[in-house]
């Protein structure tokens, strides 16, 4: 496999009774057009393209019976009559730079015998050899036990600027050989087998480019003003998916609407407004439709929490909790007894990891935490745990991978167990729902779970979850009339949508979540480009202020600023102000698994069955996208067909 014509389409050399190459088009993602084909040799058994004379065009060489021939490469993809180069009956042929001097040297078996040809490209008498590149590239390392095994990245391809030619290269060796001829380097990209890329724009000699370890995909962001600056409080639309496949074929459904707790601290008044910014800063496209912002005033000696578990409607149901005294476990191990009681007594990002093996990212070996709260109320109304945690979730290309595997079993989300009479342990509820990525607390009913007057807790599982904080209340939900707390909306005055770039990451342990410095910025783009189109800057509050389908549609570097009108009643004396952020929408991340993830069409909606729609569905998916056309006026890379269809003018 290579590109013999410099046209970015891969072309193969075939070796059977007759060798041919064939040279191809690749107009657009996923079309193939073989456009010609040469006949090389017969009786080939093995076949290796190589730039042997470091002049840019790949060569062909060929194993026969007779022994190793080369071809020498031309312009567009024509190859000159064979030069014996070896004798002897050849089945096998590979080519590689074993002493990194530009010069390749040739692995072969002739009469049976494991052979090794060098400098096969060195200069004839009285000619000029061309320069060369060899690049290494380097996987991320294994370093947390997450089952990376590709450490030189195979697989993945490098792109070569060198002139006015692109070359391009399958990565099937540590090191990949580039003839440059007389040429300039002007610029360097490997496409990594998950469609991230790296780009090398100073390229020299001997190149190592290692892999980065980039969060790409999650979920946008929501920053508030801490009074002093703007900080990263959680991330959004973790229960609204789209393509997410958890097996080949089998999608995620997604759950467009969430109600997240912002805590006051963290969303103060700026210049007579309450300011949110929300960023879309990974790999993915973001949809919102509607936002809502809640003040929730409520005795400064109580905590607020939401319902904001993922999981499906039933489970996960909006509900507003007030906590005053809580139950903390007296003890709380692990599997493996390991002692964790302290680290699940706060709130304070001293988090717990009830696992030692981690086979892939948010995959890891099955794992509990035991917690003792002593003899519990049972008999108090409305029993409650609550966790607070995060999640490093799988992706798509992890689920396939993972779910062709017979040896390992999807991520099982957190159940709950408790003792029975006889002193089993027991399940008590199978799915409790999870903190949906960036740490969230999430609340589970506990009212009739115990089976006996051992009031012990396992929480089990194998998804990648660390958890902070653990506690029990009893009569913690609270209704919109309650007198422990007093709801007061907030009006959306304006929301504006432009670009903005990419706030940097910040150092992290590796039980940590992934964190970000809102005020050092890279305005330079991140990602490989999405295709469009996308919702056009300026001012989209009248499409938020509503949920019914008309919807801001976000890429990685743009940001909506939204302010909301302080609330009117003041706070009364010794209590606090929290917030709650209602939102719909979904979010698309760019594996190159998620179905359809390399663009943002089709638009989702409301009342979708499944995503992409089914057939039965796509009168209304058109109607939706239909309905958007007069703001979706900002394009990237877009497919064909779509500009015709929306009315407007493709511009990148």
């Amino acid at each position: 496999i290579g590109d013999i014509d410099f046209n970015g389409s891969w072309d193969f050399a075939l070796a059977s009774d007759k060798t041919r190459v064939v040279r191809s088009t690749t107009p657009e993602p996923g079309n193939w057009n073989a456009t010609g084909s040469q006949e090389i040799a017969k009786d080939t058994r093995a076949v290796s393209l190589q730039d042997v004379n470091n002049d840019t065009f790949l060569d062909l060489l060929t194993a026969t019976s007779g022994g190793i021939q080369l071809h020498l490469g031309s312009a567009g993809g024509i190859f000159s009559e064979a030069v014996d180069i070896a004798s002897g009956n050849s089945s096998s042929i590979s080519g590689l730079d074993r002493d990194y001097d530009g010069r390749l040297e040739l692995l072969t078996l002739l009469d049976g015998k494991p052979t090794l040809l060098v400098s096969v490209n060195a200069p004839e008498p009285g000619t000029k050899g061309g320069g060369f590149l060899n690049v290494r590239v380097a996987g991320i390392r294994d370093v947390n036990g997450g089952g990376r095994i590709n450490h030189y990245c195979l697989g993945s391809v490098l792109e070569l600027w060198n002139g006015s030619r692109l070359q391009s290269r399958l990565i099937e060796h540590p090191v990949t050989h580039f003839g440059i001829g007389e040429g300039s380097l002007e610029n360097l990209r490997v496409i990594f087998t998950n469609g991230l890329t790296q780009n090398v724009q100073e390229v020299e000699p001997d190149t190592l480019i290692e892999e980065k370890q980039l969060l790409r995909g999650s979920c946008p962001y929501v920053y508030g003003w801490n009074g002093q600056r703007w900080e990263l409080i959680t991330d959004l639309l973790w229960n609204a998916p789209l393509g997410l496949q958890v097996s080949r074929g089998t999608t995620l459904k997604d759950r467009r609407w969430e109600n997240i707790l912002l805590p006051g601290e963290l969303v103060r008044e700026k210049d007579g407004y309450i300011e949110l910014r929300i960023t879309e800063e990974l790999w993915e496209v973001a949809y919102f439709d509607n936002v809502q912002l809640t003040a929730i005033d409520h005795p400064a000696s109580t905590r607020v929490f939401t319902n904001e578990k993922v999981g499906p409607p039933h489970l996960a149901e909006h509900k507003l909790f007030s906590v005053g005294e809580s139950i903390h476990p007296k003890a709380a191990v692990d599997a493996y007894g390991r002692d964790v009681t302290s680290r699940l007594a706060a709130t304070d990002r001293n988090y717990a990891q009830a696992f030692s093996q981690r086979f892939c990212q948010g995959l890891t070996e099955p794992h509990f935490i035991e917690y003792d709260f002593g003899k519990l109320p049972t008999d108090s109304p409305d029993l409650r745990l609550f966790l607070t945690g995060w999640l490093y979730p799988t992706d798509t290309s992890l689920n396939i991978g993972i779910s062709q595997n017979p040896d390992r079993s999807a991520p099982e989300a957190p159940s709950l167990w408790v003792v029975d009479d006889e002193g089993n342990w027991v399940c008590a509820n199978p799915l409790i729902g999870f903190p949906g990525g960036k740490p969230k607390t999430i609340a589970i009913e506990l009212d009739g779970v115990f089976q006996s007057d051992d009031h012990r807790i396992r929480i089990a599982g194998s998804q990648e979850i660390y958890w902070d904080e653990a506690f029990i209340a009893a009569g913690s939900q609270v209704s919109s009339s309650s007198p422990r707390i007093r709801q007061q909306p907030c009006e959306l005055l304006d929301a504006d949508l432009h670009y903005r770039g990419y706030s940097r990451p910040l150092p992290r342990a590796k039980d940590q979540p992934h964190w970000f410095d809102y005020h050092a910025l890279d305005e330079a783009p991140k990602w490989p480009p999405l295709g469009g189109p996308y919702t056009r800057y300026g001012s989209v509050a009248e499409i938020l202020r509503s949920d019914d389908d008309r919807m801001v549609v976000m890429k990685g570097g743009d940001e909506v600023t939204l302010r909301f009108r302080i609330p009117t009643e003041p706070l009364p004396k010794d209590w606090k102000r929290d917030f709650v952020l209602y939102s719909t929408g979904w979010d698309k991340d760019a594996d190159i698994n998620t179905l359809a993830g390399q663009s943002s069409l089709p638009l989702p909606f409301m009342d979708q069955k499944d995503y992409p729609a089914p057939l039965e569905q796509q009168p209304q998916a058109a109607r939706v996208l239909e309905l958007n056309a007069p703001t979706l006026t900002r394009y990237s890379d877009l497919p064909p067909g779509y500009a015709v269809e929306l009315g407007a003018e493709v511009t990148n």
